[in-house]
């Protein structure tokens, strides 16, 4: 556009024009970002004078994007790769000169704010993962990457100590000057992880990614930022990403796809302890945000997947115990939400059959090492075969309690029981409202027709069950 026609745009159109442009930093930055891409590996002579160059000049450049972020903000296709950019160069610069990690982590180096920012506003793939990448790696240098080794030896700063550079990049809103507060940027973070998982563009190893910074963040901040264990706590949209997460991996063929089912879940039980501890004032959120997010579903989808983990059985009665521990101190909103989702008869009639598996407490031997490992402290071994009647047990345990025995067994309905029961001799505490929910109660009847509920309902109120498996709440 010629200087004369400019001039003769309003302010409005000057402002529209000057979005449509790319940020004035990012073509040198893709220039860079290509030779990076196109070095040697071990970079030549030349390359490497490059790279040292880059070394000197990284934090200038980093403090001028995070200063004037210009467009790369928006949340258009055409920001995607101005967000992607840093973190590409990083990860690439770092894959050919490992060393080149001791300018990001400088005290006073902003690239974990810039690539955190860029994080917190990625709306595809690319620019989320490539951000997450970074910070991943540097809050846990242990995993597997090409920086392992370097970063093995020369060990970055501890992840409390990275936290708040990280946390600096959401500090504030696009375009705004004003800082948020702590609680804000705790609700901003949980918001982003939620708006990641739940976007179409998440690949599911994009979305393990995801769940492991998360689980990451999880960690460090229970101690040094407390806020966000708040925010997760009470963000219902991320809870049921998580819950849409564990459903689309079951579904998933491929077997490192499926690895999110198992992930996910993971940070469901990373509550247990924050629910009975610091954050026992949000678990009614907490406990709301699972049931009508979705968890119930989620679980009788993938169940069957969860069962062939070794510590899936372990996690299904962790998830079902935390709910059970706070039991008592939910509000009839939250119950009311259990009630409409429980109970999961045929999702506890496939966890009872898996509990039936021949050799694994054929003695009485058996059983008692078996049972005497839950008395001992701590969580017992993932493959002791109680976890898996212990799954069982939990969740036919807290329907009751959800339901009781004055309410309609089948799911959904609400009314009171009338003295309808089911026909099948030795069902002593279902009751239905009518012959109707009876007759729709299709998974109840399947698994009465084979003689095994009765079993289980005796199994599900007995205080021994409660007993041994209320110790791990603690």
């Amino acid at each position: 556009m010629s200087g004369s026609n400019a001039s003769m745009l309003s302010e409005e159109e000057k402002a529209a024009h000057s979005k449509q442009m790319a940020s004035p930093w990012y073509m040198p930055l893709a220039i860079i970002c290509t030779a990076a891409v196109n070095c040697a590996l071990p970079p030549t002579p030349t390359e490497k004078t490059m790279i040292e160059e880059l070394k000197q000049n990284w934090s200038p450049i980093v403090q001028r994007i995070w200063s004037e972020p210009a467009n790369s903000l928006d949340s258009d296709d055409g920001a995607v790769v101005e967000r992607a950019v840093v973190g590409q160069i990083v990860v690439r610069l770092s894959t050919l000169d490992p060393s080149f990690i001791d300018t990001v982590i400088k005290p006073t180096d902003l690239t974990l704010a810039v690539c955190f920012r860029n994080w917190m506003h990625a709306t595809k793939r690319d620019d989320a993962v490539i951000n997450n990448t970074v910070i991943l790696t540097l809050l846990q240098p242990e995993l597997a990457s090409p920086w392992q080794r370097y970063l093995a030896e020369h060990p970055p700063p501890s992840p409390p100590e990275l936290l708040p550079r990280v946390t600096l990049g959401a500090s504030k809103k696009a375009g705004a000057q004003k800082k948020r507060a702590p609680a804000q940027i705790a609700d901003s973070m949980a918001s982003g992880f939620a708006k990641h998982l739940a976007s179409l563009h998440m690949s599911l190893p994009g979305a393990l990614q995801e769940i492991a910074l998360l689980r990451a963040f999880w960690t460090i901040t229970r101690r040094e930022f407390a806020p966000f264990a708040r925010g997760v706590a009470k963000c219902g949209q991320l809870w049921a990403a998580l819950a849409q997460i564990v459903r689309r991996a079951a579904r998933a063929t491929d077997p490192y796809d499926r690895k999110a089912v198992m992930r996910a879940l993971m940070f469901y039980t990373d509550m247990i302890h924050y629910v009975t501890g610091d954050g026992a004032e949000f678990a009614d959120d907490m406990i709301f945000n699972w049931v009508s997010g979705g968890l119930f579903d989620a679980l009788d989808e993938s169940v069957e997947c969860v069962l062939h983990q070794e510590e899936g059985p372990k996690l299904l009665t962790l998830i079902a115990t935390i709910i059970d521990g706070t039991f008592s101190t939910l509000s009839e909103r939250t119950r009311a939400a259990l009630r409409s989702q429980l109970p999961r008869t045929g999702m506890v009639w496939k966890i009872f059959k898996a509990s039936l598996t021949h050799g694994d407490n054929d003695s009485a031997e058996q059983y008692a090492e078996n049972h005497a490992a839950f008395g001992r402290g701590g969580i017992p071994n993932d493959r002791n075969p109680l976890w898996r009647q212990g799954a069982w047990e939990m969740f036919g345990l807290i329907a009751v309690k959800a339901r009781g025995a004055d309410r309609c067994a089948r799911r959904a309905c609400d009314k009171e029981a009338e003295g309808v029961r089911c026909a099948t001799k030795g069902c002593k505490l279902t009751r239905y409202c009518s012959m109707g929910c009876m007759r729709q109660d299709g998974e109840h009847s399947d698994m009465c027709s084979k003689g095994w509920f009765a079993i289980m309902e005796q199994s599900a109120m007995s205080t021994i069950a409660l007993e041994r498996l209320s110790r791990l709440a603690v």
